[in-house]
């Protein structure tokens, strides 16, 4: 059974991303993922994907490490489009977490809790419907 999740703005069964996959020499593969839903956030699918097209290059032959001059690079070649230069923000932070072996939450500043609460959407079912994490 496929479930449908209803904003006041609008509603979706299935969501589509556009996933960022960007290789360096030694063919380490760094992804990033972002999901598209034009009636809440504006952005199609295919509007990132001719973003991240030109944006890209600013993050090509670039160490992954310097993310805030691969930002600056994005910024110069285009305003906006937030959604497009996160998937290549994710997909650099992705390969540093491989280059140092480490999970991205120590690249950016370290692990702050075990676990966190989801948000629950009140009316979106009852309150003894929702899934019991541990």
């Amino acid at each position: 059974m496929q479930s449908v999740f209803a904003f006041a703005s609008g509603s979706v069964s299935a969501c589509e991303h556009v996933i960022v996959e960007l290789e360096t020499n030694d063919k380490r593969i760094g992804r990033g993922s972002i999901v598209t839903m034009p009636w809440l956030y504006g952005d199609t699918t295919s509007n990132v994907v001719s973003a991240v097209k030109l944006l890209k290059s600013a993050a090509i032959g670039q160490d992954p490490f310097d993310i805030e001059t691969i930002h600056s690079s994005m910024e110069k070649l285009m305003f906006g489009n937030a959604h497009a230069k996160a998937a290549i923000d994710f997909a650099c932070h992705d390969l540093m977490g491989q280059l140092t072996s480490l999970p991205v939450c120590k690249l950016i500043g370290g692990q702050y809790r075990d676990r966190i609460d989801c948000t629950w959407v009140i009316g979106f079912r009852g309150v003894d419907e929702r899934p019991h994490v541990e």
